[in-house]
């Protein structure tokens, strides 16, 4: 599912669902990427800054570095975003979501 936002706007949103028949998820992973208008491309945004110097920059494991797992709790009608790496939480005062420039070869 690409969730996407109305007008002219930054920010991220989560949909929540009125019923469960249609989709049933507990668990999801969400992705970023920026709108680049200087050059008018999207550019792709990991949880994991690039470290330049390792000759081996570009291979790593997508699956881990492009995503942050959110958990849904229905009853609370709450989130909590987890670090695909780590498996902690991210997301509160200590421990901020953060997103870098994926630099692509």
């Amino acid at each position: 599912m690409v969730l996407d936002y109305l007008g002219d706007k930054e920010g991220f949103f989560i949909y929540w669902l009125r019923s469960r028949e249609i989709i049933d998820v507990d668990t999801f992973f969400m992705t970023a990427s920026f709108f680049d208008a200087r050059t008018g491309v999207f550019k792709r945004m990991t949880n994991t800054q690039q470290d330049l110097i390792i000759p081996n920059k570009f291979t790593f494991d997508n699956s881990t570095y492009f995503y942050y797992r959110v958990d849904l709790d229905y009853n609370q009608k709450t989130y909590e975003v987890f670090s695909t790496q780590t498996n902690l939480r991210v997301g509160d005062s200590t421990t901020p979501i953060k997103w870098y420039e994926y630099v692509n070869p």
